[in-house]
């Protein structure tokens, strides 16, 4: 699947010396120096095709045609032929009618380079490519009179002429004969030139920023073949993605558009101390990279893959979205992304106006408001993390928080006008009629759930004023959600069980308890679904009509929920057990549903079809059937690792990239594939690649499926890569899924693997070339294991933490496949957390009860209980090893020294604000005693050598899953739980 990397907008500049060169196109308005300033470039990164293309001269028709007629027949011509091309040359000319023709650059769509190409590596880059310019049989650069003697040395000659190769250019109409008509070319290009080519250097395929690589003369061109073809070499060139475009010499100089975009992979990455989980052999969890002794100055954020928020269908039948990499987008009823626009942070709420406008909000307090077309309409910041739900009449932007349960009203120009809430109560969302008048929800604060909160239903007009409060019956639920009716009705749901229906003066008009649901919508007719799974013998899900009857009702298998009509009528909802589901309702099409679309996340357009965001963009007809689906999901959960240059491989779930520092995909690899029934998938990639010293790559991939016979079946792979992606060799084992590899001393590597069934796990050992060793079998009875190999002189010490019959074990095996000793742990535990080479040929291993070193000949050097009580925070949560023997432990929200011993030096206390409880969990521990850790989910703080707190970043969405690591360069490198971004701390 490709992948689109998304950065926010940025101008391009094209750097040549001082000169500020023209974006030129085909046709229009504007110099790139204009389109820097009114931010109106492409978003390809290319010359916008409709600027224009700049001259050097203009020429006099008249002028033109006289020296025509007074040219001279050439060698090699007979002179009454060259007399009917030119007579026939001089007929085009003023055909065009045109008193002057200007030189410029040729059509952009017939002069652009579409087979631009490179080979070798960063220390020396061969870059080669075609000329193409209509007309210019003579291949010299510019279309003009001597372009009529190729015509006349091969006048004549056709598609089984020997030399066709060569007298194929003259034939510019494309018919397979040199003749009389290949003339007219000439007169429709006349004049038009390519100077040269400049190479342009981005960092991504679709970069906003391109650089001067080269700038390559027409005439450095070879003729040799006929047609003029280019290769210039560039040492020492620079990695990054390349691109070739035809220039024309005048003042100032013009540009044609880009064509295709070629990646230059840089010399084998050398490794760095984090080329392999947990800092490098032996999986110490420190490294010898100093990191930030102060908090971060600057802060990247870098998106990958295409993955949307919720699917809005506006009423011009487009599809409105905000994408998990931070941008606004229009799609097209085919799929095709017809804008996007850029957000700076990360999304928070989106909401689509009947005039298909779209508001978006983000958890800094930033509201941005955009037309149909894409254009910016308004912005602010609110200081508050609120979400939108709707624009009245007037202008006012109503916004509601989460955790004050406040709706407020702000003005267009980002001051608030008023808000609404009542002390003792929480508000729910409010509903923004087109009227003007919005309604809000409340209950009683600090009711428990399920009793009666006195819910109410709030009416207000667009100054905020309440012009009446319906209250439900005393009993009636602990919660509520409003809808809107037909003429400024209200539905109003009170917690479960009970709907009702109020008027537009307040006045009940029915009451339904007999339907019991936890999630309802309301179509435009007044007609209601509702459904839900609340302690009633089956799932089901209903329709009434606007009075309140029952219209349809039946059971679905699992708990429904997220009601949504369509805009035709066709009801969507989704069902725990049966994915997304849909009712005609009267419409078109089947009754379906779709296990595979998982979550529920849109709505449906005009003609019954369904788009669906939450991941994937899809397009379902009313039938059932998916038409397209656009985008990519990434799902990162375990930390890159680097080469020296800070170049990063990240395994992004079923695939792995590899990242420039910068934060642009130089390649990705999509592993083996495996069969689910027809359905040809990737496996999953488990857990980190690793770099090995020459470069190469290895990384696991294992898939445990159901196939349709009923059995569970298991296969797994390690692969090698060369540096630029290429697959090298692969192990494959038909029965066993693979995890992550650790690096043996020579070459080669170690892995568990596992059958997904009956746990049965073998430890598995392989060389530099994929050729198995050997194997030993672990007779487990649970997944997960730990291992880690500690490389020594003479045979590595493989460390392998795992569970049977017996009990929990480590064991300790040689590169020879010799068993060591073996550790048999008794105490009642989870599955171990970590497990760490000493360096002296013992192991540290960490369980949720206990902190154990082991000596060399896998006796406890100690074991330090957990000081904790019984939660699940009370617990060791992760260990370092550090260079001189010391080691860093976590646990609760306690951070502690040891020296080898296990005698405490310090013990740290993770500040906490009055009545939170955050854990410090994974970390990473730098060159000089530093550690890196998140807490409690939301961002990342290090701690001194001596225990006393350095810093602190918050950064919301950054999860526990896996821990921060150093980057060669220091940046503190950290994952974003929630939108799977990768964040470099500066």
């Amino acid at each position: 699947m490709e992948l689109h990397f998304l950065k926010r907008k940025e101008t391009m500049l094209i750097a040549m010396g001082t000169l500020l060169l023209a974006s030129c196109g085909g046709g229009g308005g504007s110099t790139s120096s204009e389109l820097v300033a009114n931010g109106s470039k492409p978003l390809s990164g290319q010359p916008d095709s409709a600027s224009p293309r700049s001259s050097i001269t203009e020429h006099d028709t008249a002028e033109l045609v006289n020296q025509i007629s007074a040219a001279e027949t050439p060698a090699g011509v007979d002179s009454e032929l060259y007399a009917k091309l030119t007579a026939e040359l001089i007929r085009v000319l003023e055909a065009r009618g045109l008193e002057r023709i200007t030189a410029s650059l040729p059509d952009p769509e017939k002069s652009r380079v579409t087979d631009l190409a490179v080979s070798g590596d960063s220390s020396l880059a061969t870059f080669t490519w075609s000329y193409s310019n209509p007309a210019d049989y003579d291949q010299n650069g510019e279309v003009n009179i001597a372009d009529l003697t190729p015509v006349g040395v091969h006048f004549g000659k056709d598609s089984n002429s020997p030399d066709w190769a060569t007298a194929s250019i003259a034939d510019g109409d494309g018919n397979g004969l040199v003749n009389l008509a290949d003339i007219t070319p000439i007169g429709q290009n006349y004049l038009n030139r390519i100077s040269g080519f400049e190479l342009q250097l981005g960092d991504s395929a679709a970069a906003t920023e391109w650089t001067l690589a080269a700038d390559v003369d027409v005439s450095a061109g070879s003729v040799s073949s006929g047609r003029r073809s280019f290769s210039h070499d560039i040492s020492a060139a620079s990695e990054g993605f390349y691109r070739a475009l035809p220039y024309e010499n005048g003042n100032p100089r013009s540009l044609g558009e880009a064509g295709n975009v070629v990646q230059l992979i840089g010399s084998n990455p050398l490794p760095s101390e984090f080329s392999e989980t947990g800092g490098g052999p032996g999986r110490t969890n420190a490294v010898g990279i100093l990191g930030p002794d102060s908090t971060p100055g600057s802060e990247t954020t870098n998106s990958f893959g295409l993955e949307f928020f919720e699917a809005l269908v506006g009423q011009d039948q487009n599809v409105y979205s905000v994408t998990k990499g931070r941008r606004a987008v229009r799609m097209l009823p085919d799929g095709t992304v017809d804008w996007d626009y850029p957000l700076a942070g990360v999304f928070q709420s989106q909401f689509l106006s009947g005039d298909d406008e779209l508001i978006v909000t983000d958890r800094d307090g930033e509201l941005v408001h955009l037309s149909s077309s894409g254009n910016l309409l308004n912005s602010f910041g609110t200081g508050e993390r609120l979400s939108i739900h709707g624009i009245t009449s007037n202008g006012l932007y109503i916004l509601y928080s989460p955790s004050d349960y406040t709706v407020y009203a702000y003005n267009a120009n980002g001051s608030m006008a008023w808000q609404f809430g009542t002390e003792g109560r929480r508000n729910g969302k409010p509903e923004v009629l087109a009227s003007g008048r919005i309604y809000v929800p409340s209950w009683l604060d600090g009711v428990p759930s399920f009793d009666p909160a006195d819910c109410r239903l709030h009416a207000l007009d667009n100054a905020g004023q309440q012009f009446w409060e319906f209250s439900a019956d005393a009993e009636d639920g602990s919660g509520g959600e409003v809808k809107a009716g037909p003429a400024d009705s209200a539905y109003f749901f009170t917690g479960i069980t009970f709907l009702y229906k109020v008027d537009a003066d307040g006045n009940r008009l029915w009451k339904d308890d007999t339907h019991i649901g936890s999630s309802f919508d309301v179509h435009s007719d007044g007609s209601v679904a509702l459904g839900g799974n609340q302690n009633v013998p089956v799932d089901s899900f209903w329709i009434l009509d606007a009075d309140g009857e029952e219209l349809f009702g039946t059971t679905s298998p699992g708990d429904v929920s997220i009601f949504r009509f369509g805009q035709n009528g066709r009801l969507f909802f989704r069902d725990v057990f049966e994915g997304i589901k849909s009712y005609p309702n009267g419409g078109p099409g089947d009754y379906w549903n779709l296990p595979e679309l998982g979550s529920f996340s849109g709505n449906g357009d005009a003609s019954g079809n369904l788009y669906n965001g939450g991941g994937l963009m899809r397009k379902v007809s009313p039938g059932g059937e998916i038409l397209w689906s656009v985008g990519e999901t990434v799902d990162i959960r375990v930390v890159p690792v680097f080469s020296l240059d800070g170049s990063m491989l990240i395994n992004f779930g079923r695939r792995i990239g590899s990242v420039t520092p910068s934060g642009s995909e130089r390649w990705s690899y999509s592993g083996k594939p495996y069969m689910d029934g027809q359905l040809e998938l990737a496996s999953k990639i488990d857990g980190s690649p690793l770099i090995r010293e020459d470069g190469s790559i290895l990384l696991a991939q294992g898939s445990r499926v159901y196939t349709e016979a009923e059995e569970w079946e298991a296969q797994g792979y390690i692969t090698a890569l060369d540096p630029a992606g290429g697959e090298l060799w692969s192990f494959h084992d038909p029965s066993l899924a693979a995890t992550e590899p650790v690096s043996a001393s020579d070459g080669g590597a170690y892995f568990i693997a596992d059958d997904g069934i009956n746990r049965n796990a073998v430890l598995i050992s392989i060389d530099d070339s994929g050729m198995e060793e050997w194997r030993r079998e672990l007779m487990t009875t649970e997944i997960p294991h730990e291992i880690a190999a500690q490389h020594g002189a003479e045979s590595d010490m493989i460390f392998v933490a795992y569970e049977t019959a017996a009990g929990k074990l480590v064991s300790a095996i040689s590169s020879d496949n010799d068993l060591l000793w073996t550790y048999i742990y008794t105490e009642i535990s989870t599955a171990v957390e970590s497990i760490c080479s000493t360096g002296d040929g013992g192991c540290l291993v960490v369980f949720p009860q206990n902190l154990i070193k082991l000596d060399a000949d896998g006796n406890e050097d100690w074991n330090i209980s957990y000081p904790g009580g019984s939660s699940f925070t009370d617990q060791w949560f992760w260990a370092a090893v550090l260079p001189n023997g010391d080691i860093i432990a976590s646990y609760e929200w306690y951070l502690t020294r040891l020296d080898k011993d296990g005698n405490e030096l310090w013990t740290s206390t993770v500040s906490q604000e009055e009545g939170s409880n955050k854990w410090f969990s994974e970390f990473i521990v730098d060159g000089s005693g530093r550690t890196y850790g998140p807490v409690s989910n939301v961002g990342v703080r290090c701690f001194n050598p001596d225990g006393t707190e350095a810093w602190v970043r918050d950064l919301p969405g950054i999860t526990t899953i896996c821990s921060p690591v150093l980057s060669p360069d220091g940046s503190v490198v950290a994952i974003s739980g929630d939108l799977r971004d990768v964040v470099l701390l500066h």
